[in-house]
């Protein structure tokens, strides 16, 4: 694949492969981000074989620099989702 993998390109991908139709692909695809978000957000960690892992990482807040400005502003603390990859 040249090309982005979007949201869109997933659904397609597993039109194509399964042979389901656009709203049973798109809803397996919500199901799939949505359970990674949920999960993640509990603390836990979600371990997808030859992916990687998705979890929680901690962001502390730091000083941000508008570059046209030149002003500062402090950027809060918050939490993302992070994925690291498996070892091959």
């Amino acid at each position: 694949m040249s090309q982005d993998v979007t949201k869109n390109v997933l659904i397609q991908s597993l039109m194509d492969s399964v042979g389901i139709s656009k709203t049973d692909a798109t809803l397996c695809v919500d199901v799939l981000f949505d359970s990674i978000t949920k999960v993640v957000a509990e603390g836990k960690f979600v371990k997808i074989r030859n992916f990687g892992t998705f979890g929680a990482v901690h962001r502390k807040g730091r000083k941000g620099i508008n570059p046209d400005r030149k002003s500062t502003r402090l950027n809060s603390s918050h939490t993302d989702i992070s994925r690291m990859p498996s070892s091959a």
